[in-house]
């Protein structure tokens, strides 16, 4: 059995309030019955999101949807949504199933059911058509990201910071999907952290900027990238992170001294229905 990095989380003034981050997979029925399929999903779950919104406006709680395709291909609920968001009350942003997300190139199995291990090429235009169609129907570009299944490897990190966004929850620390063909989580931090180079998982290997061209020279240099200006984020699973779209409230706990944000970064937040 591999043993678990060792991790100290540092301190902080005891006047600092806590901090945490709400967010939930606005997605299909019918998941994990062993059966992918392209169409015929329904999304009869998200009738709940009115009552659920009321109680997150009840304690000032501003929620982050992230929703895949079949919830944006059902009209009432991008009208709910909508609603919701004009309001200022929400965060819209992505979540993707690459079995039922345009286009369709891939063989519909197990394995495939990880964006991760899709090619590069098809990783990116799965990712487009998403945030194209939230933009269209949300007229906001989403800037938060979560893999279906939490199948995120370094390429589609790499794409996911060229797009702009600026804050993704598909890693869980500490958690291994390998034997289900998925990635190995099992030395990610808990903490926020900014996504280095070549790994997800280890943020001290070097200052790159995952953006590619002007940005990571840029980072090199030790001059702020684009996503820093703007104060960017990555999560990975532990509340600690709230980023709300573009312009909105931020609320952050812990990150270790030191700690350098690059243009695009993850923290962890607790376990999440995927």
């Amino acid at each position: 059995m591999r043993s678990l990095p060792s991790y100290q989380p540092t301190s902080r003034p005891a006047d600092q309030p806590t901090s945490f981050v709400v967010t939930v997979d606005t997605e299909e029925e019918g998941l994990w019955n062993g059966e992918f399929r392209r169409t015929g999903y329904t999304v009869e779950n998200t009738r709940g999101i009115e009552r659920f919104q009321k109680l997150c406006d009840r304690y000032g709680v501003r929620p982050t949807y992230l929703v895949d395709a079949p919830v944006v291909q059902d009209e009432r609920s991008v009208v709910l949504l909508r609603e919701i968001n004009d309001d200022g009350r929400c965060e819209i942003g992505a979540h993707l199933h690459p079995w039922c997300n345009p286009p369709f190139e891939e063989e519909l199995n197990e394995r495939n059911s990880y964006l991760c291990n899709l090619p590069k090429s098809l990783q990116r235009a799965k990712i487009e058509w998403l945030t194209q169609t939230i933009e269209e129907l949300f007229g906001q570009r989403p800037t938060s990201f979560r893999a279906g299944r939490y199948g995120l490897d370094i390429r589609g990190a790499r794409i996911l910071a060229e797009l702009g966004y600026l804050v993704d929850s598909s890693v869980i620390p500490f958690s291994d999907f390998r034997a289900d063909g998925g990635p190995d989580f099992s030395d990610a931090p808990w903490w926020p952290y900014s996504v280095r180079d070549g790994s997800l998982t280890r943020p001290e290997e070097t200052r790159r900027a995952l953006r590619e061209g002007s940005g990571e020279r840029r980072a090199e240099r030790g001059e702020p990238t684009r996503g820093e200006s703007r104060g960017s984020r990555v999560e990975g699973q532990v509340p600690a992170t709230s980023h709300h779209g573009s312009g909105g409230q931020r609320a952050e706990s812990g990150e270790p001294e030191g700690a350098k944000r690059e243009s695009i970064s993850r923290t962890g937040t607790g376990p999440a229905v995927h």
